[in-house]
């Protein structure tokens, strides 16, 4: 029955012509770069006032949709790269994979990658405390 309910209210929303405002992954896949682009500077410079040494700074990219189930389907984005002196990459992905709540990032050559596309606009603090958590032991060695 749930299966049919979930089917019925996403038929329900496409008959609406609201479905990419209702339907997360659709409304994330259908941002606009310049809003991405928006959040992002807004984003790093929030993470720059935390004080625990931690760099982000923002690169251009692809999405990767579906965790890469849909490969034909990579659209640009505004990714936040963040690296640390005392932290390699795999332990700041690990890290945050851990934290509370988990944030999801990918690692490309070596940086590890947040895609704000993946985030909602209400979610920002979230990831913006996730990050902070994981990086505060360093935020006494390294006052802002």
């Amino acid at each position: 029955k749930l299966i049919y309910a979930a089917l019925g209210a996403t038929l329900e929303s496409f008959a609406r012509s609201t479905a990419e405002l209702d339907i997360p992954v659709l409304r994330m896949i259908n941002c606009h770069l310049e809003e991405i682009n928006a959040r992002a500077e807004s984003l790093v410079e929030r993470i720059a006032s935390l004080g625990s040494g931690i760099l982000a700074t923002i690169s251009e990219g692809k999405s990767v949709i579906g965790g890469g189930s849909a490969p034909d389907i990579q659209p640009q984005t505004a990714l936040i790269e963040l690296s640390h002196s005392a932290m390699s990459a795999g332990s700041i992905e690990s890290a945050l994979r851990k934290a509370s709540p988990p944030v999801i990032t990918r690692i490309e050559n070596d940086r590890v990658l947040v895609d704000l596309r993946t985030v909602a606009d209400e979610d920002e603090d979230l990831l913006l405390r996730a990050i902070a958590a994981v990086f505060s032991p360093f935020a006494e060695q390294n006052p802002a």
